[in-house]
Parts: structure tokens; sequence; C-alpha cells
């Protein structure tokens, strides 16, 4: 009923992914870019009907795939209510700085309770980094930068 320890975790690689339906019979589906996080701008723009990517997934992987199931975030109340514990949400960078500033106290809840990954902004075109500490002090799990910009900020990483 709860994500397990960092102690049971300690030599085991986690893999976060895309899962096919539990009921899936066959050797490969169909999954879409639904669950992941996308920046506001980005959505606006393309929020056409039918404009989500399909990607095909082999079972085999799926089935890889049990603590890090990608999982769309609407908001805290919709998580705290419908939320798995073995599922992640993905944050831009962007959107995750806004949810610590506005509400510090429910993002820190939120990631008690689930795993949560930062990702950097697309229009970070220089591939600079952000500060990963910001994240971290909000108990976010995975925040992700940009490994070819070396720099300050991926020492502190």
């Amino acid at each position: 009923t709860t994500l397990p320890s960092p102690e049971f975790f300690k030599g085991k690689i986690l893999i976060k992914g895309k899962k096919l339906p539990l009921q899936f019979e066959g050797n490969e589906g169909n999954v879409t870019d639904e669950d992941e996080g996308t920046e506001p701008e980005k959505k606006k723009n393309n929020k056409r009907e039918g404009s989500l990517k399909k990607h095909r997934l082999t079972k085999e992987l799926s089935d890889l795939v049990s603590y890090c199931v990608s999982r769309k975030f609407e908001d805290f109340q919709t998580s705290q209510q419908n939320q798995k514990y073995w599922e992640i949400n993905s944050f831009s960078e962007s959107q995750a700085l806004n949810l610590a500033m506005l509400c510090p106290e429910d993002i820190v809840s939120h990631n008690k309770k689930f795993l949560s990954r930062v990702y950097p902004n697309s229009m970070r075109v220089d591939s600079s980094n952000y500060n990963p500490q910001d994240f971290w002090n909000c108990g976010c799990h995975i925040v992700a930068l940009n490994y070819q910009t070396t720099g300050l900020m991926m020492d502190l990483y």
C-alpha cells in the first residue's frame, strides 16, 4: 500500500516508463504521451484533437516497469485521492518551480507519498542547467539535468 523504503531499493535498478493495461494480451501495443508532464505553452499550441503521439511498446518492456509508472499530474487533490504509490509524475522545471512557489506545503506533502521527476524546460536551447537543490529541497526524487553541460550545477548534482 506504500512505496518501499530506500533500503529496499539498494542495489536495484528502477525503470521509469509507460505501461500497457493489465488485461493487455499480445506482444506489443500502443501508448501515448498523454500521461507525461507537458509544459503549458506546448499544450496550448498542440491541443488539436488526435494530436497525441503514439509509441509502440512491447509487453516484455512494459512488464519491467513496476514502481515508476508514468501518470499525468492534474492537481494535488486528485493525486491524493486517485494516484497509486507506484505512479510517478513528471514536471517541467517551470511547472515544478511554480508549484513550489504557490503551494510549497502541498508539493512537499505530495513527494512524501508519491515519486516525482523534474526535467529541464525545452526553452533551454543552450542546454544550461538549473539548480537541482531547489527541487531536492521540495522532496522531488528525480531531478534531471543536461549532462552535456558541465559547471557548478552539474558538480552539485
